[in-house]
């Protein structure tokens, strides 16, 4: 391995040597959660896949030809159609308060998340089609990685104090009123066996 890297250059080895640090981090991370605390989690990946996006997109140079055509314009009217379409489907997920019946609502939120679901996906299909044989691709902001390095690990630390905040709060909840501390199942769990 030594030899390899001695003939290919310092450049090289030290990209493999730092992309070799990240895997072990990465295995490091895994063992703790998978090994140690027996809790199988596939959503770390999604961690993974935010600390990357955001090293490239910081370290990708600026994509002039993208910024001086209408395509910014057409993918952001595709982005706030996700957001609208997200929006739409959480207030149509909402017309039980209405008098709607609980099953009626589910069917027509499933029908309209799949209805804008298809629609924005045409939409977003046909700009990134012509983003791809137009311009290539989008470009990033031309920044070290370091930068972007730095910012996948606070978004990341973000999302992942988000979803700790949400959990111990659902767990919160939870504990406050255990279903044991009721008057009927403390009589049931006080009973002391009689022999």
């Amino acid at each position: 391995m030594l030899a390899v890297f001695a003939s290919m250059g310092p450049a090289y080895a030290t990209r493999m040597m730092v992309e070799a640090a990240c895997y072990a981090i990465l295995a490091l991370g895994l063992t703790i959660q998978w090994g140690y605390a027996g809790q199988f989690n596939a959503g770390i990946m999604g961690f993974v896949a935010l600390g990357g996006f955001s090293a490239t997109f910081f370290s990708i140079p600026v994509n002039h030809a993208f910024w001086a055509s209408d395509l910014p314009g057409r993918l952001g009217w595709v982005l706030l159609a996700i957001v609208a379409a997200v929006a739409l489907v959480f207030a149509v997920s909402r017309i039980d308060r209405l008098g709607v019946p609980r099953w009626l609502r589910t069917l027509i939120t499933v029908l309209v998340a799949l209805i804008a679901y298809l629609v924005v996906i045409s939409w977003l299909r046909s700009v990134t089609g012509d983003i791809e044989s137009q311009v290539d691709f989008i470009g990033g902001l031309g920044l070290p990685v370091w930068l972007g390095w730095i910012v996948g690990g606070v978004l990341a630390g973000g999302i992942g104090y988000l979803i700790g905040h949400i959990c111990l709060g659902c767990a919160a909840t939870i504990w406050s009123s255990p279903p044991w501390a009721s008057p009927r199942s403390s009589r049931r769990f006080s009973r002391t066996p009689t022999g």
